[in-house]
């Protein structure tokens, strides 16, 4: 049997923060219940994989830097420009 060292005890700590053992959750109605249903049937996936990656997605999202709109950006470029060519 294997002695339970420092090394040992950090090794599993680390395994373990790995494992899913947190919970969140929400109420939905039925029609949002029924939707949601769909939503996960429909991509293949069972619930608790679609909340995870939807959670997971909002979380990579909100870490990446804020970027205006492509229109926004266009309607800059055009003004920096001196505005679209005249016929």
């Amino acid at each position: 049997m294997a002695m339970l060292n420092e090394s040992n005890l950090l090794a599993m700590k680390a395994r373990a923060a790995k494992f899913r053992t947190n919970h969140v959750g929400t109420k939905l109605n039925e029609a949002e219940l029924h939707e949601f249903e769909a939503l996960a049937e429909k991509r293949k996936q069972t619930p608790s994989e679609l909340i995870r990656g939807l959670v997971l997605g909002e979380i990579e999202r909100d870490k990446q830097p804020s970027r205006a709109s492509v229109e926004l950006e266009e309607i800059a470029s055009l003004r920096l420009a001196g505005g679209p060519p005249t016929p």
